[in-house]
């Protein structure tokens, strides 16, 4: 189940080092641009994950990442902030790529209707394996639940889980115990459990794996995309701060 998620190998956290989330944008908010480029590289592939479930690995999902983190930089002095802000950037990028889906979704009719209108000799496209449908609706269901568990929940499991934190790490990031983190990991895993179940999502690891993980994305294409971010946010950030 979850636990053989957790048990893997992960990397130590190693961008922003020690310093929670809440230290970082503080350090940001002094001008420090290094803490929001250091925050972006720490919660990529959380994000990146979510856009990629939502939006399919398109183009789409590279903006709403970008525009993830711009809400970020934006709302950077304006929020209290928690000691992590995974949960926040979850529900976020969860919105944002919604929003663009939708906003093609229409586009796409309204080019369907105008091709109705004009008609013209259809090209035949590939039909998406039924795999593929039912493992992109099955994330989104996923996505849906974390999105509701209780926030104390949801943010050890993105940071256990999705980030790959080790649970001494989680624990210095959150600013409790270790054994309160394996608490919360336990509990949350449990309501993420019966939640899927009420579903009728059938509780897989290998599943929940893949759900858990942003995607095939390479690695240096991520790295270029989260500094491309970073200095696009840091630009805006700037420049509503001058207005």
């Amino acid at each position: 189940m979850l636990d053989v998620i957790s048990s893997r190998v992960c990397p130590t956290d190693s961008s922003g080092g020690s310093s929670s989330d809440r230290d970082l944008l503080r350090t940001f908010a002094t001008g420090e641009e290094s803490a929001f480029t250091a925050l972006v590289q720490r919660h990529a592939h959380l994000v990146l994950g979510v856009c990629n479930r939502i939006l399919r690995h398109s183009n789409d999902a590279e903006d709403a990442f970008q525009a993830t983190f711009l809400v970020l930089a934006r709302k950077s002095r304006s929020l209290e902030w928690q000691d992590s802000i995974a949960g926040w950037l979850h529900q976020t990028a969860r919105r944002t790529a919604l929003k663009l889906r939708e906003g093609a979704a229409k586009r796409r009719n309204r080019e369907e209707q105008m091709a109705r209108e004009r008609p013209m000799p259809a090209e035949p496209t590939a039909q998406n394996p039924a795999s593929e449908v039912a493992l992109r609706e099955l994330g989104e269901i996923l996505d849906t639940e974390l999105a509701r568990l209780p926030s104390q929940f949801r943010e050890v499991i993105l940071l256990c889980q999705v980030e790959g934190l080790a649970r001494e790490d989680v624990a210095n990031r959150l600013g409790i115990t270790v054994a309160a983190v394996k608490d919360r990991l336990e509990r949350g895993r449990a309501q993420l459990r019966t939640r899927l179940l009420r579903r009728g999502v059938a509780w897989s690891a290998a599943a929940l794996a893949v759900w858990l993980t942003p995607g095939t994305t390479p690695v240096a294409c991520l790295a270029s995309l989260a500094a491309t971010t970073s200095t696009a946010a840091v630009a805006f950030a700037a420049s509503a701060s001058a207005a």
